[in-house]
């Protein structure tokens, strides 16, 4: 797994997720992001409503405070894609050792969703096919 920054370790840190199992620390990080996220929107939204005056060494301070947080909540996105995309290419590795091919095929099929393309597929039919 790709090696979290010092703030993102801090959030993770501040949830607990040694405590929780995989598919709940993919929701928490998340929920991180999705905190972080509104958070730094409500950093602009402030500026905006005119409770804080506009110049610029508020404006360059609120736009840093603002992309922190995003970056912050994108890395912990980011790591949640690849820790679950990581789970199913060990998950695929078991599938094909033991000649599982249905089950091998539902992984390829997930694994492109992440991935953001289509399956290989033996027709061309369906969301993914000839329109290609």
């Amino acid at each position: 797994m790709t090696e979290l920054s010092p703030a993102a370790k801090a959030v993770l840190d501040a949830l607990y997720m040694d405590g929780l199992n995989g598919p709940e620390q993919l929701m928490a990080r998340a929920h991180a992001a999705a905190a972080l996220r509104a958070a730094a929107d409500q950093v602009l939204a402030v500026q905006w409503e005119g409770q804080i005056p506009a110049n610029t060494e508020h404006q360059l301070g609120i736009n840093w405070t603002r992309d922190a947080l995003h970056a912050i909540a994108t890395e912990l996105e980011q790591s949640m894609t690849e820790s679950r995309r990581e789970r199913y290419l060990l998950a695929l590795e078991i599938a094909e050792r033991h000649g599982n091919r249905f089950m091998a095929a539902n992984i390829r099929a997930e694994l492109a969703k992440i991935d953001g393309g289509c399956p290989r597929r033996e027709s061309n039919d369906g969301p993914c096919g000839a329109s290609r």
